[in-house]
């Protein structure tokens, strides 16, 4: 979780999100490995998926990028051309 922990922390930063008072927690669900709470400002990201075997710094990497592409983009573009363009920026 320190990598992840560091990782989420650094991305914050770099995209302003914390700035505009953005912030990350982990949750236990097994159904999705990230979520972005847009109300409270908070990405999530499952701690069964970071503490499994099978998941790379690469998938933790992507996955928070994912989730930070949802926050500076919106919940109105889910995940259109818009979220897209950000996500593969």
């Amino acid at each position: 979780m320190e990598y992840t922990t560091r990782i989420l922390k650094e991305k914050l930063m770099e995209y302003n999100l914390n700035e505009n008072g953005w912030n990350f927690e982990f949750n236990k669900k097994i159904s999705s490995a990230g979520v972005t709470k847009y109300g409270p400002k908070i990405i999530q990201l499952s701690s069964f998926f970071i503490n499994d075997e099978k998941t790379t710094k690469d998938n933790i990497l992507n996955t928070i990028l994912h989730e930070i592409s949802h926050a500076i983009v919106g919940f109105s573009n889910g995940h259109n051309a818009v979220w897209k363009s950000k996500a593969l920026e």
